[in-house]
């Protein structure tokens, strides 16, 4: 049976803004490692340029090391770690001045922070201090050290006056990382046994390159695998969790990186490569030129009559504790609501429910728990269970809305004196459908409006530079649509999960929620990037690794 795609056209033209970034954020990795820098330089040239405030930094950086290398940096990346220097520096600073007793003492450091320029040396200095950072996290089998990198093999080397300890250290991690039990979870792409096994291996191929490149004989050295078997090792298992995140987080590996080594070691076919990247340039030329695709408009009984269908053909989908398997006979749609029904469930709650809302209540009045394309959304409830937050309920009406995304906060800084976010809050909003932690909310037009104020004010400001406000408008037309469609937004809907992975997703109304959940949730919408795989397994040469 036929996998995947490599990529959805579609999907990059459709998905919110947030999805669209992190897509092409994996899509510039995975060039990159596989040794296409100039597409991988290329992508995020694009997205720096279309929002600088894109997210995708921290994702990003480790390719620092890969443009410091060549000596050639994507549009506005460069100026960006310059920036991050300046604001640690800023940041060093103000807690030095709070720890100081002398006013003049912080007068000085204040400005030796404001004076002094960014330079080069700087940059390379903050390199060096990532590379070893990330070395210090991969995985190691001994405890005593915070990671098996070259730094620490030199000490231990020190100490002990021994050449066999990089070879040694080698091969401790590939031994553990094969004792690493059950295999189908070391190789998963989710789980912290996966992560270990990933970091471990780029550490020992860390070792093997420097090793090599050192010159260093060592006794036992044909034990130790060469780098292109410690490659083809990692090269099995690049959809893992991280793995290719950890590769790029050597200096040393990108050198070989760089020059293909994946590529033959993986016999990629690279014209395929090559028409790929093609396609995915001009797809994400098209998003930026034209803006987010609207889905197809369609009347919601026929959206709900394609989620029901969804749920029914994914039997994953619905064997959890929200009801079992949806048998032939069983439905998630109820009997439909009556006029005499909204008008009364309006005047108890003191509210007018959306048109789309009603359409939906006169179609069924409550729906059962729809597979959306990971798990299973919350049932919706009928009318008669339909509720206002109350007062006492502040862990609900306290949240900040993100809208029109997540991003607008740090964006525009909208924080309080005393750290805390100051945005627009939920609220009173409409309970609509709850399961165990996860909820589905309609939210007010007045809130909608506080909104809309909070972010003209934002566009109306001469504290904001172009490069947020450009940002903020992007963020607008991939949550509404268009900017015009967001100043005359009615009802809000938002989904909320709470616990330990805290969640809030916004949607411009209920339909568009009922669209998400219709269309994550369609059998033959993903592809390999959707589903965190490395593109590159589709373009082999040969069939099987």
């Amino acid at each position: 049976m036929a996998g995947p795609p490599p990529f959805s056209r579609k999907e990059l033209l459709q998905c919110d803004s947030s999805r669209l970034y992190n897509m092409l954020s994996r899509l510039a990795m995975q060039f990159a490692v596989l040794g296409y820098s100039d597409v991988a330089r290329r992508l995020v040239s694009k997205m720096n340029v279309y929002d600088y405030f894109h997210g995708q930094h921290v994702v990003l950086r480790p390719l620092y090391l890969l443009w410091d290398l060549l000596g050639s940096w994507p549009d506005l990346e460069e100026e960006r770690a310059r920036e991050n220097i300046a604001k640690d520096r800023q940041r060093l600073a103000k807690r030095s001045n709070d720890v100081m007793s002398s006013e003049r003492a912080g007068k000085q450091a204040k400005v030796e922070t404001q004076d002094s320029p960014v330079t080069k040396g700087d940059v390379q200095a903050e390199l060096e201090n990532l590379a070893k950072s990330w070395a210090q996290s991969w995985y190691s089998p001994d405890r005593e050290r915070p990671g098996v990198g070259w730094g620490n093999v030199q000490k231990k080397k020190e100490q002990s006056e021994s050449n066999k300890l990089p070879s040694q250290a080698t091969k401790e991690i590939l031994t553990a990382i094969e004792e690493m039990h059950p295999e189908e979870h070391r190789n998963s792409q989710t789980g912290w046994l996966a992560m270990k096994a990933s970091s471990g291996l780029v550490s020992a191929l860390d070792l093997r390159t420097q090793l090599e490149e050192s010159g260093h004989e060592t006794e036992g050295k044909e034990d130790v695998p060469s780098i292109d078997e410690l490659l083809g090792m990692i090269a099995k298992r690049l959809s893992a969790n991280q793995q290719v995140q950890y590769l790029s987080q050597s200096p040393r590996i990108w050198r070989i990186l760089s020059e293909g080594a994946l590529v033959r070691v993986l016999g990629i076919d690279s014209e395929q490569v090559e028409a790929f990247a093609k396609a995915v340039e001009e797809t994400v030329d098209e998003r930026f030129r034209n803006g987010r695709m609207e889905y197809p408009e369609l009347p919601v009984k026929d959206i709900l009559k394609q989620m029901e269908q969804n749920t029914r053909e994914d039997p994953e989908a619905y064997e959890d504790e929200r009801g079992g398997n949806l048998g032939e006979g069983d439905t998630l749609f109820r009997d439909p609501a009556t006029a005499q029904e909204i008008a009364e469930t309006e005047k108890r709650l003191s509210i007018t429910l959306p048109d789309d809302y009603k359409e939906f209540v006169l179609t069924t009045n409550g729906f059962g728990a729809a597979f959306g394309g990971i798990l299973n959304e919350p049932p919706l409830h009928p009318l008669s269970d339909l509720r206002c937050f109350g007062d006492d309920e502040d862990y609900f009406t306290e949240l900040c809305l993100d809208i029109p995304g997540a991003k607008i906060i740090p964006i525009v800084q909208a924080w309080r004196a005393d750290g805390n976010p100051d945005w627009v809050k939920v609220g009173k909003a409409i309970e609509i459908g709850t399961e165990d932690i996860d909820n589905v909310w309609l939210i007010s037009p007045p809130k909608m409006d506080e909104v809309r104020d909070r972010v003209r004010n934002v566009m109306d400001s001469d504290k904001y530079d172009e490069r947020i406000k450009t940002s903020v408008r992007h963020m607008v037309e991939s949550f509404a649509g268009s900017e015009e469609r967001f100043w005359s937004l009615g009802w809000g809907c938002v989904t909320w999960a709470s616990g330990g992975s805290a969640c809030m997703t916004a949607h411009p109304s209920f339909k568009a929620y009922l669209q998400s959940v219709m269309h994550g949730g369609m059998k033959g919408n993903g592809s390999m990037l959707s589903e965190g795989k490395f593109f590159g397994y589709a373009m082999l040469k040969e069939a099987a690794l």
